[in-house]
């Protein structure tokens, strides 16, 4: 895998203490925000194929099969979160679906797909335009690439590093923060001749982005709560760049 910001003992030891089944949580505001968006887009009887690209744990896989009546395929690089996925998939009776176990930058694709997604991927790495070329390069003509990125820039970025300094696994140092700016996927749908269906923040303020249960000092973790309270009752509905939690780009190729 090209230039990754994160190890595979990193993501390994994530997924190894994952309980499944796990299904898109339209209680979860971020969960609903990206679906209700994917929603808004993609007709349910328009298109049929679709691959996730870091698939684990096979929620949205799981939601594309059901919601849009895709055959699906994913491509998970750490063995543990395929065969998590894999798992998630068989408890939920998803039936018509593949998860290869492979690093998407070797493994040969032979066939294009109606929808491409990755959610939360391509901010793992230095050369992301590359990954998003990679991905592109997988749509078929008049299918849909949709990326969507969790966001530690603006006042998530101060929160984060707060919480960096209690936590053992520190999430700042395995983002690459320039990937959470909508002016670079604006930039990149124009460089390749894509239609631009979507392109902004969502969700707001989410504290839910935020791995508060790491933090192994209690009196931190209930004053970083409390921050987040406050933060989520002034910025919960407000998108801007210092303040939304999540970001989402469609593309129609």
């Amino acid at each position: 895998m090209s230039n990754d910001l994160t190890t595979e003992d990193f993501w390994a030891n994530y997924w190894a203490t994952l309980s499944l089944p796990v299904k898109v949580d339209m209680g979860f505001k971020n969960d609903r925000v990206i679906a209700n968006e994917i929603l808004r887009v993609i007709n349910k009887s328009d298109k049929t194929t679709a691959l996730e690209i870091g698939c684990a744990p096979g929620k949205w896989l799981s939601f594309l099969a059901t919601e849009l009546q895709c055959k699906v395929t994913g491509i998970e690089y750490i063995p543990l979160a395929a065969s998590k996925t894999i798992e998630n998939l068989e408890l939920q009776n998803i039936k018509n679906y593949r998860v290869i176990t492979g690093d998407f930058f070797n493994h040969q694709l032979n066939e294009k797909f109606d929808i491409v997604l990755s959610l939360g991927f391509i901010e793992h790495f230095e050369n992301y335009e590359s990954v998003l070329k990679n991905q592109m390069d997988l749509v078929k003509d008049d299918g849909y690439l949709i990326i969507g990125i969790p966001r530690f820039v603006g006042i998530n970025f101060y929160l984060q590093k707060i919480i960096d300094q209690f936590i053992e696994n520190k999430l700042i140092p395995g983002h690459n923060l320039k990937t959470m700016q909508l002016k670079n996927f604006s930039k990149f749908g124009k460089k390749y001749n894509l239609k631009i269906i979507s392109n902004k923040y969502i969700g707001g303020f989410e504290h839910g982005l935020f791995p508060v249960a790491e933090i192994k000092n209690s009196l931190v973790r209930v004053i970083v709560k409390i921050a987040m309270r406050i933060l989520k009752w002034t910025f919960g509905k407000i998108n801007s760049n210092f303040t939304s939690s999540y970001q989402i780009a469609i593309y129609k190729k």
